[in-house]
């Protein structure tokens, strides 16, 4: 928990595990629960409100996917676009796993293509399934402030085909 008793300058990222308390010094006490624009990292996660009231956020401070999309090319690509700017992924396409209609892909390279974005390339194209996943297993992706990627399972793509 970190509690604070007056007046915090962020010039940089903060990372929080556990609950955010600040007391305004003023008897009520408030929960930062804001997105830090500067930062570009979302803070709380179960704080004290004025009177003591409970609150809770669904804010978090690691980055998550905001959106994945197969493209049919040549060879399949999977597009993935996060909540926040990253650090360029290059030669950590290992910690990827892509499934077409249950059947595991070879992906081949990663690339960044936006701050927010990058392409898994496949070694070959699956054509037209019905169903593309994409996992992470937690390893050496980061966010532009060095905030790990958390592992996750299965994440359903569209299709761009």
């Amino acid at each position: 928990m970190l509690t604070v008793n007056g007046t915090v300058r962020l010039t940089g990222p903060l990372s929080v595990n556990g609950n955010v308390v600040v007391n305004s010094g003023g008897g009520g006490t408030d929960t930062s629960d804001a997105t830090m624009a500067a930062g570009d990292l979302a803070l709380g996660e179960t704080g004290y409100g004025a009177a003591g009231t409970k609150i809770t956020g669904t804010a978090r401070i690691w980055p998550e996917v905001a959106s994945a999309i197969y493209w049919d090319d040549a060879a399949g690509i999977v597009d993935i676009t996060f909540d926040r700017n990253m650090a360029d992924p290059a030669g950590k396409h290992a910690e990827f796993a892509v499934e077409a209609d249950g059947t595991p892909m070879t992906i081949t390279s990663v690339e960044q293509t936006a701050l927010d974005s990058f392409w898994l390339f496949l070694s070959t194209s699956f054509g037209s399934p019905t169903l593309v996943t994409v996992s992470y297993t937690k390893g050496t992706v980061l966010d532009s402030h060095d905030i790990p990627l958390q592992s996750f399972v299965d994440q359903e793509c569209t299709f761009d085909v």
